[in-house]
């Protein structure tokens, strides 16, 4: 070959292979370029099955990317985002507030979780229209926003957010519930002591908080045997249940609930300690707290207190004492007599008389069985009463009562 063919040749050459390099690196780029559709088309599922709404802006704001969720949620087209700022699409008391939160995500340049609130209408075909006649819907977000960077390293912020807004009203109804029952129970006449199994404390009424000296916070989670702090009582109750229920318990917490494992109320007599050192007799009930499957996940005890019952009794037993002593001292005396006057030892009466004075006899016999009666009511109330039954002639009785009436 000539100097010319082969540089000719050379030339050639070269440019099979440029267009053979040409070829693999559109090769190499279309594949690429495959991957990225297909990357792009893997998000974009991703994205648009997510049960969370996510978003994309830049740093003044606009819009760059919704979700399907984010679509959805408020019936629009993505077109009727993008571009579109905040103070474009929400009303301007909400869109101040995501704003605020966008500007300390971009100063701080860290990721931030925060609960938000949108409204927009719930009927418009454009989602920036605000129409105070419109009814408005409400809408509670936990939303994560975090700032990022594209490849030109312009600063962006994305945002993910899940809908809360149904279990924030649950939350408030059970908030709402709940001071509710606190209300209640704080306004309750009876103590109310509630613990979990092992016995600690899980609720104080005010009641409860008054019988005591302590607010509930200071006994939370301690154990309720605190509350009942007489050694001797929880002593001499564990001796009385041992006996009764066929094995040994412990003085403490079980003290008071033994009886209650047993699907039984246990109502005794106790007396608390003020934590001044007073003491107050209260009559306290206890009742076994049970979930679907029957096992107990607590103990619920009512206590009233009894002070004032305590006080009537004594006044009662005070007047029983009396009525023995000094009404019978006075009637032993009457009824004496009224009986020598019957039985002659006065002489002999005229008919007249003698039938005055043995209703008077007969009466003050009447009385004294009543004040035996009075007596009795306390012997029964002790379980002390021993009742003999007889049979009577009840015509007797009546004529007794005819000529007493």
């Amino acid at each position: 070959l000539s100097p010319e063919q082969i540089r000719a040749l050379e030339a050639l050459g070269r440019q099979v292979m440029s267009q053979l390099e040409m070829r693999l690196q559109t090769e190499e780029l279309r594949h690429k370029t495959q991957e990225l559709e297909e990357q792009q088309r893997l998000f974009d599922a991703f994205m648009d099955y997510s049960p969370a709404a996510a978003f994309l802006k830049d740093e003044a704001g606009r819009m760059l990317y919704v979700n399907r969720k984010f679509q959805d949620t408020f019936g629009r087209a993505q077109e009727d985002f993008i571009g579109r700022t905040d103070d474009e699409l929400w009303p301007p008391d909400v869109a101040a507030r995501l704003r605020d939160n966008d500007h300390e995500i971009f100063r701080t340049n860290c990721a931030m979780q925060m609960v938000e609130t949108t409204t927009h209408p719930r009927n418009s075909d454009d989602v920036s229209t605000h129409n105070a006649d419109e009814s408005l819907e409400t809408r509670e977000w936990l939303s994560v926003k975090f700032p990022l960077q594209d490849g030109s390293g312009r600063r962006l912020l994305g945002g993910v957010a899940l809908d809360i807004t149904e279990q924030e009203r649950q939350a408030k109804r059970l908030r709402e519930t709940l001071r509710l029952q606190k209300a209640m129970l704080d306004h309750a006449p009876y103590a109310i002591i509630a613990t979990d199994a092992q016995g600690n404390i899980a609720l104080l009424n005010r009641a409860a908080e008054r019988m005591k000296g302590y607010e509930e916070a200071q006994v939370l989670g301690k154990s309720a045997a605190l509350l009942i702090n007489d050694h001797q009582q929880i002593a001499e109750r564990a001796q009385l249940l041992s006996q009764e229920l066929g094995k040994t318990i412990e003085p403490g917490f079980e003290v008071f609930v033994a009886r209650a494992r047993l699907r039984s109320v246990d109502e005794q007599e106790w007396e608390l300690v003020h934590r001044n050192g007073t003491r107050t007799p209260v009559l306290m009930a206890v009742a076994a707290l049970r979930d679907e499957a029957e096992n107990i996940t607590g103990f619920l005890g009512i206590v009233q207190d009894i002070s004032e019952r305590k006080r009537v009794e004594r006044l009662k037993n005070e007047f029983v004492s009396t009525v023995s002593h000094e009404l019978r001292t006075p009637l032993t005396s009457i009824r004496g007599s009224l009986g020598l006057l019957v039985g002659g030892v006065a002489g002999e009466l005229p008919e007249r008389a003698r039938g005055m004075i043995t209703i008077a006899h007969n009466n003050a016999e009447r009385l004294v069985r009543l004040i035996n009666d009075i007596l009795d009511i306390e012997k029964i109330e002790s379980g002390k009463m021993t009742l003999d039954f007889q049979v009577y002639d009840i015509a007797t009785i009546v004529h007794s009562a005819l000529e007493a009436n």
